[in-house]
């Protein structure tokens, strides 16, 4: 990762401008309206702490996410009518961008190969899905037998109980 250059001070800014001002603020208290404002003066100060976080690691403040719930349709005291939310700080999600934009961009490149499916651009689910049923039939064809085992997991955290979420949370 030698050529690999990760921060840009006009990334830094161009990312700051971008935030949307309606943003809920997270546990640093720091609002995005004042981020986007201030984008121009903020940029260099930005860009040298997201190369530290690179080299160092997430700061453990930035770990901290506030749990807020969000009522979603029907009777407000139903406690089923509400999804759980977690508010970071918008500084890191800003920092997140700087360095994983360019860093995915460098792995897709050079670094992912052709088993990557996630994250990647032009390269789906569908697409694996595509290719793996392509790959059956091939060998299908070819007189070997294909053993598939297929689960579906999409619905998985909705069926987690919020009661018992809740009651894991520190008082």
């Amino acid at each position: 990762m030698s050529d690999f250059n990760v921060i840009r001070f006009g990334t830094t800014r161009r990312e700051l401008s971008k935030l949307r001002v309606d943003q809920a603020t997270g546990p640093d208290l720091i609002s995005a309206i004042v981020l986007r404002h201030l984008a121009k003066e903020l940029a260099l100060p930005v860009s040298v702490i997201a190369r530290r976080v690179f080299r160092e690691g997430w700061p453990a403040r930035w770990r901290v996410h506030w749990l807020v719930s969000l009522f979603k349709r029907g009777s407000v005291y139903d406690p089923g009518k509400y999804r759980g939310i977690h508010l970071s700080c918008i500084l890191s999600k800003v920092i997140e961008r700087v360095v994983g934009n360019p860093l995915i961009m460098f792995l897709q490149a050079r670094g992912f190969g052709d088993a990557q499916w996630a994250f990647r651009q032009q390269s789906s689910a569908k697409d694996l899905v595509t290719a793996s049923v392509a790959r059956w039939v091939l060998r299908i064809c070819q007189g070997f037998k294909v053993g598939i085992y297929i689960a579906d997991i999409s619905g998985v955290f909705d069926k987690v109980s919020r009661l018992l979420l809740f009651a894991n949370l520190p008082s």
